[in-house]
């Protein structure tokens, strides 16, 4: 699951103290390529909601995945949504994040 946290961590530096933490919490993913390289991406919500259906729903597709979190956000433009996250999910694949995207 991709942690939430109130500020953006990987921002906070000597130069950098946030007071108070920005509008929306940042979702965050950690993790460590087929190279054994690390690597940090900053998701956006529905991304970070891509990422836990698919822990939660083993083996559904990635199309109905993302159907449900346009209906879960109520997005007025579902297909933006699903083409956005269908990109998403190839550009995880590409990074080792995830290792097959299934779209049917």
């Amino acid at each position: 699951m991709a942690p939430q946290v109130s500020f953006s961590v990987h921002r906070i530096s000597p130069n950098y103290k946030p007071r108070k933490p920005p509008k929306e919490a940042t979702h965050s993913l950690l993790f460590r390529d087929r190279r054994d390289k690390v690597a940090y991406i900053e998701l956006n919500l529905a991304a970070a909601r891509l990422l836990e259906l698919i822990q939660e729903m083993t083996g559904w597709p990635g199309r109905e995945l993302l159907d449900t979190i346009a209906q879960e956000l109520q997005h007025r433009k579902p297909e933006l949504l699903i083409d956005s996250g269908l990109e998403s999910m190839r550009e995880l694949r590409a990074k080792d994040v995830l290792l097959g995207v299934r779209v049917a």
